[in-house]
């Protein structure tokens, strides 16, 4: 078996580390660089996507929830108004006069204030404006 003699120079040695060294890593990590971005951007879009889904499903519960307690709401509102016109009419009013037992009767004339109106409509400001104007002509029938 023959052995070949090693060489020792030191240039030969360091040009070939360098040498081998970036023949090899430059392709090897832009293959990796290729792969790993286009795996990062798809796992992004991904996560975007699960985060967009769930957040869109509790804004649908939570709409959900609040369209039932509106509805609900206006079935309570409902019913109040029912109950309101029934305690409004004459005969629930003329048993509650007759249970508590209370006297009433017709008012006295001097507790009656009858208010001339015309025929035409009146608006708020002509009420006002006729308003001023009995109270100055009651004012001066007294004085």
């Amino acid at each position: 078996m023959r052995v070949q003699p090693i060489n020792y120079q030191k240039t030969n040695l360091r040009k070939r580390r360098n040498h081998s060294s970036s023949e090899f890593s430059g392709p090897i990590i832009l293959g990796i660089l290729l792969l790993l971005l286009p795996a990062l951007a798809l796992f992004g879009i991904v996560n975007l996507r699960v985060a967009y889904n769930q957040e869109a499903d509790r804004l649908n519960r939570i709409k959900t929830e609040t369209s039932g307690k509106l509805h609900q709401l206006d079935r309570e509102l409902e019913l109040l108004r029912v109950e309101k016109e029934k305690f409004s009419r004459w005969p629930h009013i003329q048993r509650k006069i007759v249970q508590f037992g209370l006297a009433l009767r017709p008012a006295d004339y001097r507790q009656v204030k009858i208010l001339p109106m015309q025929k035409r409509s009146v608006t708020p400001v002509q009420t006002e404006m006729a308003a001023k104007e009995n109270t100055s002509n009651n004012a001066s029938k007294h004085n």
